[in-house]
């Protein structure tokens, strides 16, 4: 019968509907326990980015404590530093104040040994003039090649130390705090390794000073006994003299062009391998260095006009012997011109050698200049460092704040697709119990026309025999489904369900959700049929 196929069917709606709602319950079971492990997981989080503040905030608070240290560090090295050059300028003020006394007192005490002595060394000086003016001249050459070698071991050790300087300062950016201790050590060091030499330089000088003075004394009294040989030998002498006057000239004047070459041309490789950092400071000690040999040429110059000076005051005086004293006179003037040369040539050295001494200072300035720009750039570095690590932090707590946004969002469209769900099922379940109202009705409406009708005792009478009903369908007696009664019909041909008021080719009045309607065998409709049977 076609009401009783559509109520089974509508019954085994009913039981797939209540296993998708068994289903659906255990999933929503599901979806509540992720949920809570997820709350539990957020509260995690939120522990984990509270203890992350607290510990961003800790770190903050030691940079400023450790900046601070830093700056109070600073503060007293600059004061150190100040009161050290200060202390050091005093104490080399006060050095050549007592050196220049010394030197007054001493030039006093020599003068007055002079003039005491001078009768007595008279008759000696003269047959050791030649050779105290020899030696003196090969000790000059000698001095004058010693000097060019020092200035020029001094540049390459100037260079080697700039080099070395310029691969520390490389090297200490990977250690920072212990290079500093380093270099102050080695910076200290230097600079008492200077002064080391610079005493033993300026001892030398002196020593040279006096042994030139003394010789100069002896010559001055040697040359009164030597008046009576020094017309005969004049000749040789002059020509000698002369030649080799020539010579020297000649050869100082080319080793004044090689130097001056070669000065150039250290110039220039210094200037194109550090032209930002050591350029001042070398082109200050080359302009030195050139200053010095400017002054070893006149001082060379000045002492041969002073020994052409002093030949002629001697042929004077072997002309003008009958007038010994007017020649006394003349000899005692041109000694006393002499000494004030000598006088001016040692303060002209003392001016070198204190513009030598202010260019070192200046030196070392520029180097604890470069000191502090380094622990200046040691430090931005740092603090460069320090700003990138907070930033990457702050990159990643972004990222953090942005994925929880995300989970956020998601667990908003999970609750929002939940709640949607719920909806869809309560109307279900609405829409369910409607029809199962419906259904009985229809089912006791069924009862009653059967009752009026009976039917069994005609199915079972008639055998199996199919007739037309009043719907339009046709009824076996052990087919629920009927067939048509035409030949060529087929026992498996689907049949098309009734409506709800029992008129044929109508549609499916209530599909499961989501499901086609189904169309079951001659067979199954058969099982169907006895089950509803049994059951009216």
């Amino acid at each position: 019968m076609p009401l009783l196929d559509e109520h089974a069917r509508q019954l085994e709606k009913f039981r797939r509907a209540e296993e998708v709602k068994q289903r659906r319950m255990a999933m929503e079971e599901e979806r509540r326990r992720q949920i809570e492990m997820k709350h539990h997981g957020d509260k995690v989080k939120i522990d984990r980015k509270q203890s992350l503040l607290a510990d961003k905030s800790f770190r903050a608070h030691q940079r400023d404590v450790i900046r601070a240290e830093k700056v109070a560090l600073q503060n007293e090295h600059d004061k150190l530093t100040s009161d050290f050059k200060a202390r050091e300028i005093a104490e080399q003020d006060r050095q050549l104040e007592n050196k220049l006394q010394e030197e007054q007192r001493r030039l006093k005490k020599e003068i007055a040994t002079n003039e005491a002595i001078r009768a007595h060394n008279m008759a000696l000086a003269e047959k050791r003039r030649l050779k105290m003016e020899e030696e003196m001249r090969q000790r000059v050459l000698a001095k004058h090649k010693a000097d060019e070698q020092k200035l020029v071991n001094k540049a390459l050790h100037l260079s080697a130390e700039q080099q070395r300087l310029h691969d520390a300062d490389a090297a200490r950016c990977a250690r920072v705090e212990r290079a500093q201790l380093e270099e102050e050590l080695r910076v200290v060091r230097k600079v008492e390794e200077l002064e080391a030499k610079d005493a033993a330089l300026r001892a030398h000088m002196e020593e040279e000073q006096r042994l030139l003075k003394h010789m100069q004394a002896v010559q001055a009294a040697e040359r009164a006994s030597a008046q009576a040989r020094l017309e005969r030998q004049r000749q040789q002498l002059e020509e000698f003299k002369r030649q080799k006057t020539e010579a020297k000239l000649k050869a100082d004047e080319q080793k004044l062009l090689n130097k001056q070459h070669r000065l150039r041309m250290e110039k220039e490789r210094l200037r194109q391998q550090d032209a930002e950092r050591q350029a001042t400071t070398m082109k200050a000690m080359l302009e030195e260095e050139e200053r010095k040999l400017r002054l070893l040429a006149e001082i060379e110059s000045k002492d041969a006009a002073l020994q052409a000076q002093m030949q002629a005051e001697a042929a004077e005086q072997k002309a003008l012997q009958k007038e010994s004293d007017a020649a006394h006179k003349r000899h005692q003037q041109a000694i006393e011109a002499r000494r004030k040369d000598l006088e001016r040539l040692k303060r002209e050295r003392t001016e070198a050698k204190l513009d030598a001494d202010k260019v070192k200072e200046v030196n070392k300035r520029e180097l604890l200049e470069l000191e502090k720009q380094r622990l200046n750039l040691a430090n931005s570095i740092k603090e460069m460092k320090v700003d990138k690590a907070n930033t990457e932090f702050k990159q990643r707590k972004d990222e953090e704040a942005r994925r929880v946004d995300e989970e956020d969002r998601r667990d908003k469209e999970l609750k929002a697709l939940k709640a949607m769900e719920k909806r869809k099922s309560d109307l279900f379940k609405v829409r369910m119990k409607q029809e199962l109202e419906q259904q009985t009705t229809r089912l006791k409406e069924l009862h009653q026309w059967n009752a009026k009708s009976e039917l069994p005792q005609r199915l079972e009478a008639e055998g199996g025999r199919a007739r037309r009903n009043s719907y339009g369908r046709s009824v076996a007696g052990s087919v629920a489904g009927s067939v048509r009664s035409t030949p060529n019909a087929s026992p498996t041909r689907r049949i098309r369900p009734a409506t709800a008021s029992g008129t044929p080719g109508g549609k499916q009045r209530y599909p499961a959700p989501g499901r086609q309607p189904s169309f079951a065998t001659n067979d199954t409709l058969s099982a169907r049929k006895n089950k509803l049977l049994g059951f009216i």
